[in-house]
């Protein structure tokens, strides 16, 4: 809401009662308020993202291992036949 600290200041100065309806209106603002879930819907899909990313860095890794073993045991293998 941008009240700063002067909000809570002026807040205690009023009041228990209305501290506690001040603060159930900030809740009713923040739920009300788009920000906070479009923030967490971008969350998730790094979230995703990155989880993709890594299965694949994995998965090429792997491959890329198995391929150079491979070519260095036939390369193992050829130098023996000679």
């Amino acid at each position: 809401m941008g009240t700063g600290q002067g909000g809570w200041i002026q807040a205690s100065a009023r009041g228990k009662g209305n501290r506690m309806k001040q603060w159930l209106v900030r809740i009713q603002h923040f739920l009300e308020n788009e920000d906070g879930p479009t923030a967490v819907e971008y969350a998730v899909m790094l979230a995703l993202i990155i989880v993709v990313c890594i299965s694949a860095v994995t998965t090429l890794g792997s491959n890329a291992s198995n391929t150079f073993s491979n070519a260095a045991l036939n390369a193992a293998a050829a130098g023996k036949g000679s």
